[in-house]
């Protein structure tokens, strides 16, 4: 029988105390076909039901894959919509799950979305995911309660509410400008990573949001925060932030002025400045603070954005990054392994190496790391990583090898490879080819490979 077909998930997978039949009629087709394999949707489903009878350590790794595949699956999104049912009565916002789940089914239009916020948002805004997932759904019943959000005395929750009504084209963001200078630094982060990082991935908000942006800001110490703030501003079309960055890279104390002038670089990347001079290059100390994340994570988000447009500076970085194969005890410490917070001490490429190993390959021409990522792909020591490998070498063009890989994944039991198989799988069984929507993007190893499920 053919797994790609699309039929009603078996009876006996309760979730939410309900089947997931009960509503796999009403879900959106926002694919035209179930693309997802059946065992892939099976496994899934079984992790979501686990994860609601008990609080999994792994629950955000599962939201993550959950985030990538349902748009590709109608069975997959119903089992989205009847998690966030079950959390919604236990008022359970906190939970990743919960975030995955409100902020998907409004990213991708399903109107069961409407009635999930209509229910959370009279409950104290229902949490920032809940908040930032009004922004993304048009529904006019939402209207009124973002309205009356917005009056509220709580100025985070008033703020939040109204970048939703800014997002959905019902205000000007004039209130924004008058609650941003009251926003604590904590809540600061908080929008920081729950609206707007959300933002830099989707179209473009309203000008009209400049100048609150700009508020946050002239507060904001933190360089990666900084950025995403910036990063939706230029989208929106307010140069200012690239003209700050800009003064502050060249007038600034002398210790900041590199990052800042990577971040000018950066935005005039963003902006189309095709005439703006190359990016200086980066000090892994300075990459770290450039990141979102908390400093102690130190993510390398940067360097990659670096190397996705084939930066010439960034190259010597990526080529530090790369951890070499090691086959024996005695060989050298794999280069920057204190700053691999995801590495394994396996001999052998870990998810920073990959990552380092996949770019110089596409955008620099250094074919000769092919092997190494059909190494970890087919034999690492890692199983966590050799989903991730496969999915280079499917970016790549190396479709065979990559599906052999993926094929080999069906029984892991690390999920991240196991999300990663099925989406080579799925491309490969649907004939895409290389292509089709690149697999390896930060966002995707966000989502699957760390369980950000911001």
């Amino acid at each position: 029988m053919d797994d790609n077909v699309d039929r009603p998930v078996p009876k006996q997978q309760n979730l939410a105390k309900k089947s997931v039949t009960r509503a796999a009629g009403t879900a959106p087709a926002l694919a035209k076909s179930e693309l997802v394999d059946a065992v892939t949707r099976r496994r899934l489903i079984d992790e979501v039901s686990n994860t609601l009878r008990k609080r999994e350590p792994e629950e955000e790794q599962v939201a993550g894959a959950l985030r990538v595949l349902s748009r590709h699956s109608h069975d997959l999104r119903t089992v989205l919509y009847q998690a966030a049912e079950e959390l919604l009565e236990k008022r359970a916002f906190d939970r990743p799950l919960w975030s995955a789940a409100i902020r998907t089914l409004s990213e991708q239009g399903d109107p069961r979305a409407a009635k999930l916020l209509r229910e959370a948002l009279p409950l104290d805004g229902g949490g920032p995911a809940t908040l930032a997932a009004a922004g993304f759904c048009k529904d006019p019943s939402l209207a009124p309660i973002l309205s009356k959000l917005a009056s509220t005395r709580q100025s985070y929750l008033a703020f939040s509410a109204d970048i939703a009504r800014v997002a959905r084209g019902e205000s000007n963001g004039s209130l924004l400008v008058s609650i941003a200078p009251m926003i604590k630094e904590s809540h600061r982060i908080s929008i920081c990573s729950d609206f707007f990082l959300g933002f830099t991935r989707t179209e473009p908000l309203p000008k009209s949001i400049g100048p609150a942006l700009s508020i946050l800001r002239s507060a904001e110490r933190h360089l990666g925060r900084w950025l995403v703030f910036a990063d939706v501003a230029i989208k929106a079309g307010d140069l200012s932030p690239l003209l700050d960055a800009d003064q502050k890279s060249k007038t600034g104390a002398s210790s900041g002025r590199l990052g800042w002038a990577l971040v000018a670089w950066a935005l005039a990347e963003l902006a189309g400045k095709k005439d703006w001079p190359k990016a200086s290059r980066p000090t892994l100390e300075v990459l770290a603070r450039l990141s979102d994340r908390p400093s102690a994570d130190r993510d390398l988000t940067f360097l990659f954005r670096m190397g996705r447009v084939g930066e010439a500076t960034a190259r010597p970085v990526l080529e530090m990054s790369l951890a070499r194969s090691s086959r024996e005890d005695t060989a050298p410490a794999p280069p920057l392994a204190v700053l691999r917070p995801l590495a394994k001490t396996q001999a052998g490429l870990d998810a920073v190496g990959i990552r380092a190993a996949y770019y110089l390959a596409q955008n620099y021409g250094v074919r000769e790391l092919v092997p190494q990522l059909e190494e970890a792909a087919l034999r690492g020591k890692d199983e966590s990583l050799r989903g991730l490998a496969a999915a280079a070498l499917w970016d790549l063009g190396e479709t065979e090898s990559a599906r052999l890989a993926a094929d080999e994944q069906v029984t892991s039991r690390s999920l991240p490879s196991f999300i990663w198989g099925a989406l080579v799988r799925m491309l490969d069984d649907q004939k895409k080819r290389v292509g089709a929507f690149p697999l390896l993007t930060e966002t995707h190893f966000r989502w699957v490979q760390c369980g950000w499920v911001e």
